[in-house]
């Protein structure tokens, strides 16, 4: 059954779902990453959080189909115009659970 979600993995329309951890090092802070970041996550119909763990770090959790999390990891290693990004790193995950929303946490 390739190619066909299962009863266990939700299907947003163009694939499998799938979870990524994404980190964004450089000069996100002040600079209103997180909401471009979230702005861009809906755009791409994308689930999921974003968070800074320290300063100049962002973290990402983002479910979605994977050519929308490749755009969006594409779309923050340019960042927003008024950020430096300086590293992106995206791991793939274990699906855990299906996000229904794309939230900002502190």
């Amino acid at each position: 059954m390739r190619g066909r979600a299962s009863a266990d993995t939700p299907n947003m329309g163009l694939g499998l779902i799938e979870q990524h951890r994404i980190v964004v090092r450089g000069g996100v802070d002040g600079v209103a990453f997180r909401v471009w970041g979230k702005n861009v996550a809906r755009s791409l119909q994308l689930m999921g959080h974003l968070r800074f763990v320290e300063p100049g770090v962002c973290e990402v959790l983002a479910q979605g189909n994977r050519f929308a999390l490749r755009q969006f990891v594409a779309t923050c290693r340019r960042g927003p115009c008024e950020g430096v990004v300086e590293s992106v790193t995206d791991e793939r995950e274990p699906l855990e659970k299906h996000l229904f929303e794309f939230a900002l946490y502190r």
